[in-house]
C-alpha cells in the first residue's frame, strides 16, 4: 500500500499505531492496512463540523448519505467544543494482485471525497428547507 500511495504522490507516513497517514486532494486520510490483511479501512477525518444544536439535521443527512453512497458517514459530538465532527469511512479489499493499484486506490479515496461533497450538499439543502 505504501508504494501505491507513493506512486499517487501522497507522501504517506506511518504513525506510532502503524496507521498510514497521507493527504489526497483536499483531505487528510488515515488508513489501517497491512501486508497480511486483505481488508483495508480508510478514514477521512473531520471533513465537516457543525454546531451541536444541529444534531437532528446531521442525523437525517447522515442517514441519507449512507443510503446513497458506498462509504459510511459517521459523526461524534464534541461537547467541549460544542460541535459535531463528521468523518467518512471506506473499507475495501487490497492485495498485491490488484490490477492497476493506483487507479483502484484513487477510486476508493475518490468515493470518500464524493460522500463528503454529497453530505455537504444535502446538509445545505436541508438547512434551506428549514428557512
Amino acid at each position: 500500500m505504501l508504494e501505491t500511495l507513493r506512486n499517487m504522490c501522497c507522501e504517506p507516513t506511518v504513525d506510532e499505531d502503524k496507521d498510514i497517514c497521507f493527504d489526497y486532494q483536499d483531505g487528510h486520510f488515515v488508513m489501517n492496512a497491512s501486508d497480511t490483511a486483505l481488508l483495508t479501512t480508510v478514514w477521512f477525518y473531520l471533513f465537516f463540523s457543525v454546531p451541536t444544536g444541529e444534531l437532528g439535521i446531521v442525523q437525517r443527512v447522515v442517514n441519507e448519505a449512507n443510503s446513497a453512497c458506498s462509504t459510511k458517514v459517521v459523526y461524534n459530538v464534541d461537547m467541549k467544543r460544542k460541535c459535531i465532527d463528521l468523518h467518512i469511512k471506506n473499507e475495501f479489499i487490497f492485495s498485491s494482485a490488484i490490477f492497476k493499484p493506483v487507479i483502484y486506490v484513487s477510486t476508493m479515496l475518490d468515493e470518500c471525497l464524493k460522500a463528503g461533497n454529497y453530505f455537504v450538499k444535502c446538509y445545505d439543502r436541508v438547512k434551506r428547507e428549514m428557512i
